[in-house]
């Protein structure tokens, strides 16, 4: 038997490119709900790049087709702890208190919706914070404020 060589990317670029291409095969087999071929194309993806929250998301959502909801809680739990702005981070940690009911464990359940949802609440505040900033008419002088350029001069 002949082993595959396997193909190694020569630099950042064509390794984000590996990434969404196996992110987009593993969604791809979730949608079809192959949730074993989705874990084979996911768990190709580094742990850390661009790709990566997605990869656990649908790692622990294959994991739950599966009726392993155990399994779920791990990528979940890893991506929760990971930068808040990001959608897949977000939906992650509603995702944990799903998959803690799924085992019965309905008090820790609780404790993560309500947990989830105090962090819901602080992001709506930010965007909040962001959309009146944006609509103070001093905004544009503020951020020049703070960004002074040496290079060009826009006016």
């Amino acid at each position: 038997m002949r082993r595959q060589q396997q193909n190694v990317a020569a630099n950042e670029e064509q390794r984000a490119l590996r990434d969404r291409a196996n992110l987009a095969l593993g969604f791809a087999a979730l949608q079809r709900q192959e949730p074993e071929d989705a874990r084979r194309w996911l768990e190709r993806i580094r742990l850390q790049g661009p790709s990566s929250n997605k990869a656990l998301l649908g790692f622990g959502w294959a994991a739950m087709a599966l009726d392993k909801p155990r399994q779920a809680l791990v990528p979940w739990q890893e991506l929760a702890g990971r930068d808040e702005a990001d959608a897949a981070v977000l939906e992650a940690r509603i995702a944990i208190p799903h998959a803690l009911a799924e085992l019965g464990a309905d008090a820790q359940a609780l404790a993560g919706y309500e947990q989830a949802l105090g962090g819901f609440d602080a992001e709506a505040g930010r965007l909040d914070a962001s959309v009146a900033a944006l609509r103070s008419p001093a905004w544009l002088d503020e951020l020049l404020a703070r960004n002074p350029g040496s290079g060009l001069d826009w006016s």
